[in-house]
């Protein structure tokens, strides 16, 4: 699951979990309203192939546990989401057979929609808008 808490240790809340899947590597947005992460054993995919070695989708929650949404629905695996100063979120994904870093940037209306008015994650939403392979640093 993700926790968050104060720095003193104390107000400890826990923000996304479930006994049926893992959420693992977390990243704070720049501004701090959300939190990226990765889950592992949640898509049909994944399950289908037992697949609990890799992470399966990328999602965005509001530091508070509301407004969960799915931003990936490949179904190859997806990892290590990092949020980055541009809004983008930077993940790693197997396509095709091949590992490369893909990114997706959430549009103001997935964030900033009231947590009712957000589609459910069962209902399999389409990603934020198409993910696709980072530009080369130069």
């Amino acid at each position: 699951g993700v926790w968050v808490l104060k720095p003193d240790g104390s107000a400890v809340t826990e923000i996304v979990s479930s006994d049926q899947w893992a959420a693992i590597n977390p990243s704070w947005s720049p501004d701090g309203k959300h939190i990226t992460f990765a889950t592992v054993h949640k898509s049909p995919g994944s399950q289908a192939e037992n697949r609990a070695w890799a992470g399966d989708d990328v999602w965005i929650v509001n530091s508070d546990g509301t407004g969960l949404y799915q931003l990936t629905t490949d179904a190859g695996p997806e990892w290590n989401p990092r949020w980055s100063s541009d809004g983008r979120i930077y993940f790693v994904a197997r396509r095709e057979g091949a590992q490369n870093i893909h990114s997706v940037k959430p549009t103001l209306s997935e964030l900033a929609l009231e947590p009712a008015a957000r589609p459910e994650p069962a209902a399999e939403p389409g990603p934020a808008q198409p993910d696709h392979p980072a530009e080369p640093a130069n």
